[in-house]
């Protein structure tokens, strides 16, 4: 960071070409340290491959390990599956092998972006994602965990999450943010759970709409910060009905962004790579 600010790089425009130079670094660093460390028993090295947190969250199960897999071996089998960004916005990205040729696909607000391998993919997202879990412990008073203890099920509250807006389907910048079902029992855990939950039925109501395009998923590949929520992320799991998969690395977007950039400029041979 110290070096973008200091350096060449002036503008936006210039952000690929740091990106750039960077992954040159670190290719040459890469080299050095696969030199220096020939040398030493296998096992004591790290992996240089993009691991996969050993954390699987099933529908209304409870967490199971699994062994770590590349992000390769995830990138081959993401027939079926959807990218769970839970970042400051909420956005689940599914992967799916034909357009969607009906008028109801384009209704909701669908777009569609080409992916590897001649897939494609569409963005359901909702501007408040993390950004309703900050507000919600600056509401409180109170830390994510500490408030994130004694999750048991349903809080029997509704939050509708379009705290900034609704995006898809409605993509309605007027929509306004709503709690409902209050009452003088209702704690501040209850309300933080309500959030998570609010979020969680959010992509549900994409998830069914994307649904009736043909657009379908069976699993989520979870990244971001909210991902480190192991409550948040079960939460997820039984409200969409489908198996998550948390990524451990957090910024997995700026990662693919990284190697994308490589293999187009010859840096690398393939995403594999």
């Amino acid at each position: 960071f110290h070096s973008y600010k200091g350096s060449r790089y002036k503008g936006f425009f210039h952000i690929p070409r740091y990106l750039l130079d960077c992954i040159r670094v670190l290719k040459r660093l890469e080299t050095r340290a696969s030199s220096a460390a020939s040398t030493e028993p296998l096992d004591s090295r790290r992996s240089s491959r993009f691991a996969v947190e050993s954390l699987i969250v099933s529908p209304a199960s409870p967490q199971c390990q699994t062994p770590r897999y590349s992000l390769h071996t995830a990138y081959r089998s993401l027939a079926g599956a959807a990218v769970d960004g839970a970042g400051t916005c909420e956005c689940v990205t599914p992967v799916f092998s034909k357009i969607p040729e009906d008028a109801d696909f384009l209704a909701n607000n669908y777009n569609v972006a080409p992916f590897f391998g001649g897939a494609y993919v569409c963005y359901a997202y909702s501007y408040t994602g993390g950004a309703l879990v900050d507000w919600a412990t600056k509401f409180l008073g109170k830390g994510h965990e500490e408030l994130c203890r004694g999750y048991a099920g349903a809080t029997g509250l509704l939050v509708l999450p379009h705290f900034a807006g609704a995006a898809t389907p409605y993509m309605d910048s007027g929509s306004k943010g709503a709690i409902v079902g209050a009452t003088l029992a209702t704690t501040p855990r209850d309300l933080y759970f309500a959030c998570l939950e609010g979020v969680a039925y959010e992509m549900r109501l994409n998830r069914d709409r994307l649904a009736r395009s043909g657009v379908r998923y069976d699993r989520l590949i979870a990244t971001g910060g909210g991902a480190k929520s192991k409550v948040w992320c079960q939460i997820k799991a039984d409200v969409l009905g489908v198996p998550l998969v948390s990524l451990a690395t957090d910024d997995a977007g700026t990662v693919g962004c990284a190697m994308m950039a490589g293999v187009a400029a010859g840096v690398f041979a393939d995403l594999s790579a």
